[in-house]
């Protein structure tokens, strides 16, 4: 309760201030004459006291709760105590219910006729059952209309950013967009119900991306838009969507040099077929710019910049880097060190690699970067971490492994090799890549002592918080 009273503290001492002035108006209205009575008058001032708890736990709802709960007191009130002929409690429920259909049944004249003036407590039931019930209709619509009248604004003032695909990543960067309170428009096939109600709860507008994609692009009204973000997990979807709107900007005859389309791409190879499709789409006329984005070089760049590898450490006989899974994070370490290698010309070490699917990895890596590192010293092996020994891996190597990259594809695979080498050669750094509320994040703050090198690769989330796009 207390956390609660600190988070709406403000709003409650407003909610205060501006009761006492409301009640100190009515004081000055009635001028020494009492307009309601001792009883009613007492039952107000201890709902306007107590009101606020409601604030504490609901800011959302709290004006529709307080005139709900108001014109219920004040009508029963007015119905029970106020009425020509004597009611029972039902009808005294059944008429204030009526309020909120905004119709008032006349029992204060004998003969059921409008009075011209009914009294105050009257007024305030009637008057703050319509207001419920009148806000209550209008919120409802607009909940029903409501991306549509944001897509609406969107494509008359533009600005917005708009993400393509739905996934892990997507989700992540669309959140972070809205805390930046970005315009944020998401377009991607068969996103689940559950997840469209979430981001709509976010006022991100969802758009089905079906066959017609020009029509969907109208809709999100592209060429208004502030940036576009490819952010498919297949690359080839990537590029498809990149020729696409490409060719929408070329149908609708609209240059916008400004508007950056950055397109996420995870192997050089895709890499090296967009900028070859992007070049002779240039030479054919430009319609925007174009950013090529790799996320795990980011993550990757990042690691390095907060634990760097110091090429004085990692020479000589002892230079020995032990890469624990290699797809795309990996590749991008090894990527890494090979490139300090060569700006340090030292040609002594050596990176050991194992892969469960080993033929597969050495193959992705042969395509992206077997011509920017023809000489690497690289060890491959097949290697299993659930089935085969770490330890005896290491043990049995020709030299001394300096650092260990941990980086297979499920985070409780990572954690199962960490725990395993990290029991057995803590004085090894070993880098990890988790989430920081993550399992191996809570293992770690609570079993590893502070002999062990374990250190944390970044995640996408990271780049983010670091403003990192």
């Amino acid at each position: 309760m207390r956390e609660r009273f600190l988070r709406n503290k403000q709003i409650v001492m407003h909610y205060y201030i501006a009761t006492a002035i409301i009640i100190l108006l009515f004081m000055f209205a009635s001028r020494g004459t009492p307009l309601l009575d001792r009883e009613i008058t007492l039952i107000l001032m201890g709902y306007l006291l107590f009101f606020p708890i409601v604030i504490l736990y609901t800011r959302k709802y709290a004006v529709h709760i307080f005139l709900f709960v108001l014109a219920l007191i004040t009508g029963f009130y007015s119905f029970y105590h106020y009425a020509v002929e004597e009611h029972s409690i039902l009808n005294a429920l059944y008429f204030t219910f009526q309020l909120y259909l905004l119709t008032l049944t006349d029992v204060f004249t004998e003969d059921g006729s409008a009075l011209l003036q009914y009294p105050l407590i009257v007024e305030i039931a009637r008057w703050s059952a319509a207001l419920y019930t009148i806000s209550t209709v209008f919120i409802a619509m607009y909940r029903l209309l409501e991306m549509s009248i944001i897509l609406t604004f969107y494509q008359v003032f533009g600005k917005h950013i708009v993400v393509f695909g739905y996934n892990d990543r997507t989700l992540g960067y669309v959140e972070h967009l809205r805390k930046k309170k970005e315009r944020v428009v998401l377009i991607a096939e068969q996103v689940p119900s559950e997840a469209v109600d979430y981001l709509e709860g976010l006022k991100i507008v969802v758009l089905n991306l079906r066959e017609d994609s020009s029509e969907v692009y109208t809709k999100a009204a592209l060429i208004r838009a502030k940036a576009l973000m490819l952010m498919y997990e297949a690359d080839m979807d990537n590029l498809n969507t990149y020729i696409e709107i490409y060719d929408y900007f070329k149908m609708k005859n609209v240059h916008r040099e400004q508007l950056t389309v950055s397109i996420q791409l995870q192997s050089y190879t895709s890499a090296k077929l967009l900028q070859d499709v992007a070049h002779l789409k240039e030479k054919e006329e430009p319609y925007f710019t174009i950013r090529f984005m790799n996320p795990y070089e980011r993550l990757v760049e990042n690691m390095f910049e907060r634990y760097p590898i110091s090429m004085a450490q990692l020479s000589g006989e002892k230079a020995y880097v032990f890469i624990i899974g290699f797809a795309e994070l990996g590749q991008q370490i090894a990527r890494q060190i090979l490139i300090n290698q060569q700006q340090t010309d030292d040609q002594s070490l050596t990176i050991k690699i194992v892969d469960p699917h080993m033929s597969r990895a050495k193959k992705a890596w042969d395509n992206s970067y077997g011509k920017e590192f023809p000489q690497a010293q690289l060890a491959f092996q097949q290697f299993d971490v659930m089935q085969e020994s770490l330890e005896n891996l290491i043990q049995q190597a020709e030299k001394d492994i300096t650092h260990i990259y941990a980086c297979l594809p499920e985070e409780h695979l990572d954690l199962w090799a960490v725990i395993e080498l990290s029991n057995q050669f803590p004085h090894i750094p070993i880098y990890m890549s988790f989430s920081k509320d993550g399992i191996a994040a809570k293992w770690i703050q609570s079993e590893v002592s502070g002999d062990r090198l374990i250190y944390r690769i970044s995640t996408y989330e990271d780049l983010l918080e670091d403003g990192c796009e």
